[in-house]
């Protein structure tokens, strides 16, 4: 099913729709018989902001930035704030206006019809139920109170609760990015490719590194150097005026110039690269792609193959579960959307800013039509 999705998913394949067309399935990526979404957390606000900074600048952190001395400030360093919960809230508007408006969706919530799935942090869960709460949990005139909330004093005038679905994050190798050796040695190989070694090797990128580890009190390479510029990202947006206060280092250019690397080293990390990176037969780039991407790639194909057969099939027990599914909700993190982006080459998606990262509250849609004169299915992203 992964080869013929991805030759699907072409325009090409898409433009042959002859007749009507039913829409099946949606998969929503956070990122139609079914549809499946896939979407980024909203806007986040770093936990103890200052004293983040501050152990970065007096090496109060490991080499490797990840060994934060607090446990609980390890296990979240960041949070969804109230940017991020209205950025999903006006998605989840948008969303009920592009499928619940048009009839695709009930108007009142039915955890037959949707099912969300987020990876095991504050940010992804917290903006899946302002998501959520966009679609379904705000008066839009549909939901009934005592069916579809309890009526009762005291209880939020037309919040409907849905359920956020997640697993264990050190398991979660569909959305999330648990430890995998493969992967390890195959970015590796990566950065050791003529086209790294011509980026890293230069005058601006040694000198950007030096400069970087002398701020930091830590080595920084090209394993680490995309937090700093995360951290950096987030403080511009809640802490600006403290940022470049505190740091006289800090500017506009160098900051751009930091952008421009980590989507250069990015790039490498997830397989894309100007030509064709080959060691022992093995096409790297494409290798990257499927370890970093496949397992979510498949259970997307996966359930669609499912909703397909069920069609005609609706009293085999399978699918009980699947014949009333339309909506399945991934909310995940900027490198899922970019597992996703890369594995079908879709590097310039329009949910990719101009610096490319998916923005805040990025989505992404995979839809399942059929067409009802030849009886084929088709695919169509958004």
């Amino acid at each position: 099913m992964l080869a013929a999705l991805l030759a699907l998913l072409t325009p090409s394949a898409i433009a042959l729709s002859d007749g009507k067309m039913n829409l099946l399935l949606v998969h929503v990526k956070k990122r139609i018989t079914t549809f499946v979404g896939i979407d980024r957390y909203g806007g986040m606000v770093i936990v103890r902001l200052q004293e983040l900074f501050r152990m970065i600048q007096y090496k109060k952190i490991s080499g490797n930035l990840e060994e934060e001395d607090s446990g609980n400030f390890r296990r979240e360093k960041y949070n969804t704030g109230l940017l991020g919960m209205k950025q999903h809230f006006n998605l989840g508007k948008k969303i009920r206006k592009l499928y619940v408006d048009t009839g695709f969706l009930g108007k009142r919530y039915s955890s037959a019809e949707i099912y969300v799935r987020s990876t095991d942090y504050n940010r992804t869960i917290i903006s899946a139920l302002s998501n959520m709460i966009g679609m379904y949990g705000w008066n839009h005139g549909a939901s009934r109170k005592g069916l579809d909330y309890p009526d009762v004093e005291g209880w939020p005038e037309a919040y409907v609760p849905i359920a956020v679905h997640t697993i264990d994050r050190r398991k979660d190798y569909e959305i999330s990015s648990p430890g995998c050796p493969r992967r390890n040695k195959l970015q590796e190989i990566a950065l050791e490719s003529e086209e790294a070694k011509a980026l890293l090797k230069s005058p601006k990128v040694v000198n950007l590194f030096k400069e970087l580890t002398l701020r930091c009190g830590e080595e920084v390479d090209a394993n680490n150097f995309w937090r700093i510029r995360d951290i950096l990202f987030i403080e511009q947006i809640h802490a600006n005026e403290i940022l470049r206060k505190e740091n006289e280092w800090f500017s506009d250019s160098l900051f751009n110039e930091m952008t421009y690397v980590d989507l250069r080293i990015s790039r490498l990390l997830h397989g894309t690269f100007e030509r064709p990176v080959v060691v022992n037969e093995l096409d790297i780039g494409r290798e990257i792609q499927k370890v970093r991407g496949g397992t979510l790639f498949n259970k997307i194909s996966t359930q669609m193959d499912m909703k397909l057969d069920c069609l005609n099939n609706t009293h085999k027990p399978k699918c009980k579960w699947i014949n009333g599914l339309k909506y399945f909700v991934f909310s995940a993190h900027d490198f899922t959307l970019n597992n996703f982006f890369s594995i079908l080459n879709l590097t310039n998606s329009e949910v990719v800013l101009p610096d490319g990262y998916p923005g805040y509250a990025a989505a992404a849609f995979i839809e399942l039509w059929v067409n009802s004169t030849d009886n084929r299915p088709y695919f169509k992203v958004r």
